[in-house]
């Protein structure tokens, strides 16, 4: 079923919203404590997954924390591990859930939103292409995304620009290696600085700039393989597991945005700031903007 503009027109939006508020309110957390860890674990004065075990039920789990409480008690499962899943585990596993699952996302769109601000052009060039496809009858789907370049190459560009993953995931080096020819001990942690790739002058034609074109052929179709250096997900076997699911809500929420509205700068408000809050994750400071529904 392909859902009608006015099925979702505000939801979406308000979605957004809610769904980075509640990752700041942790990453905030984070700051004050100057520790890694996101403070899932409570939730006023009471621990968070105690609530949760006070009103568990087995047969009736609300969702997947209930789902890691019913497997940290069952008996059988802890005769065949060596080590019991504690709470202390149950949480670092949600910890894992808002910093890999939400909070890149959440970021990812409000950078979306910034660069919409700073180079409003864009704004009505990827609605007019959405409408070309779609007739302006109802969202792009999936099935559209091959049919809708501009609005790829667009999601590619946030993705380079914004690195909100700018260091990666760390990795652990499992024996004694070398890269290009300075040597990695075993157990050595290794960093991948993701954002030198995606800002280096060397692959990138005026690399701070937001410009979707470079995605683009000169045919106007467009080519991943145009950005070289662009590795927004790591690489190797121990790239990010939600690349394919990120990329498509990546796709489904750019394209129901600029679908129902359009993002302007305040009045007498400065423009957002093009430099990201470091943590993390790279996600943008504050700002103010007016959403304006297009219809």
């Amino acid at each position: 079923m392909n859902p009608t503009k006015k099925s979702y027109s505000y939801n979406i939006f308000l979605a957004i919203m809610l769904y980075q508020n509640n990752c700041h309110k942790c990453f905030m957390l984070i700051d004050e404590k100057n520790s890694l860890r996101v403070n899932i674990s409570s939730c006023g004065k009471r621990p968070l997954i105690r609530i949760y075990k006070s009103s568990f039920d087995e047969n009736n789990l609300r969702d997947v924390t209930d789902a890691l409480i019913k497997v940290s008690l069952d008996s059988d499962i802890a005769k065949d591990s060596e080590e019991k899943i504690t709470d202390e585990n149950i949480e670092f596993l949600l910890n894992d859930f808002i910093i890999a699952g939400s909070e890149t996302s959440s970021s990812t769109i409000l950078w979306f939103i910034v660069y919409l601000i700073h180079w409003p052009e864009y704004q009505d060039k990827l609605y007019n292409e959405i409408v070309k496809v779609t007739s302006g009858e109802r969202y792009p789907c999936l099935n559209d995304r091959p049919l809708l370049h501009l609005m790829q190459a667009t999601i590619h560009e946030t993705l380079r620009l914004s690195s909100v993953g700018p260091l990666a995931i760390v990795n652990k080096a499992m024996e004694n290696s070398s890269i290009c020819g300075k040597p990695v001990p075993k157990g050595a942690f290794i960093l991948t600085n993701l954002w030198s790739i995606h800002h280096d002058e060397s692959y990138w034609k005026n690399p701070m700039c937001f410009y979707p074109e470079r995605w683009l052929e000169k045919s106007g179709e467009f080519n991943s393989k145009l950005g070289y250096a662009f590795l927004p997900f790591s690489g190797g076997p121990r790239s990010c597991l939600g690349e394919a699911l990120a990329r498509t809500e990546l796709f489904v929420f750019f394209s129901r945005l600029v679908t129902d509205y359009r993002f302007e700068k305040p009045n007498g408000e400065e423009l957002p700031r093009l430099n990201g809050r470091l943590g993390l994750t790279c996600s943008p400071f504050d700002f103010k903007t007016v959403v304006v529904p297009r219809c």
